[in-house]
């Protein structure tokens, strides 16, 4: 018996959609079905596929605002610093009232008021030296060693130092923080007693006005004897044989209760 084509497509488009309806709403875990020799694919991949990438665009998101909130939070942080203690002489009479001697016979100091970093800085402790030392761990009076005056208490915070120096000459100028215990005694910790100093590395020869922030420190941490916390103006020995020269100003110590 023979059976018209168009019989055959009238058959087709009435099974068709029967098959569809019992896969769709029966209980039948068939991802593709094999049917008078022709294959019908059901899976939802492409459903699949277009919910990840909805999940990955809200995840991206998520991780834009996690990036915002970080901004604003270093920004807030940024905020909290304040300074505890300065040092800009405008005279040579505010660097003998604000910093202690020179320690070492090796420098003398000077106010400096012809070259400063910008106009709004008036001046700059200018020390001087023409001593070239080999060894500077053996010699203890390799650097001048002036201290501040002011006690300054050590407290459980975050603290850090700003400062502005210049060299000519020089070996290793640097600013040093150190701390001292209830004896007025530096605190030496694996040999050294500088809680943290700037510039941070080694600096030899000349060098123009720049200006360096310290690394952030909490002096209780670095020790639970801190009392106090001193700032050592190092100016280093000539470089070379000669004279040796180094500036600072506009130094900061800042404060930060977290």
């Amino acid at each position: 018996m023979k059976i018209k084509f168009t019989t055959i497509i009238g058959i087709l488009s009435l099974i068709f959609p029967v098959l569809i309806l019992v896969l769709r709403f029966g209980n039948i875990d068939l991802n593709a079905v094999e049917f008078l020799g022709m294959h019908f694919d059901f899976s939802e991949d492409n459903t699949q596929k277009e919910r990840d990438n909805s999940l990955d665009e809200i995840y991206i998101n998520t991780n834009v605002n996690n990036s915002d909130e970080t901004q604003i939070s270093k920004s807030q942080n940024e905020n909290c610093w304040e300074t505890i203690w300065s040092f800009s002489p405008k005279t040579q009479e505010d660097i003998n009232n604000q910093l202690q001697p020179i320690r070492s016979s090796y420098y003398q100091a000077f106010f400096d008021s012809s070259d400063t970093p910008n106009p709004n800085i008036k001046g700059s402790i200018k020390i001087v030296t023409d001593k070239k030392v080999e060894n500077l761990i053996e010699d203890p009076y390799s650097w001048s060693w002036i201290y501040n005056f002011d006690l300054i208490p050590a407290d459980d915070a975050e603290y850090r130092l700003i400062g502005w120096m210049k060299t000519k000459n020089t070996r290793e100028s640097h600013i040093s923080i150190v701390a001292r215990d209830s004896f007025s005694q530096d605190i030496y910790i694996n040999s050294t007693n500088q809680i943290s100093k700037i510039p941070f590395g080694t600096r030899n020869g000349s060098s123009t006005w720049t200006e360096y922030i310290s690394t952030e420190f909490n002096p209780l941490l670095w020790s639970k004897e801190s009392q106090v916390i001193m700032i050592g103006l190092n100016a280093g020995p000539s470089f070379e044989d000669g004279e040796g020269i180094t500036w600072f100003t506009e130094l900061e110590l800042q404060k930060c209760n977290r």
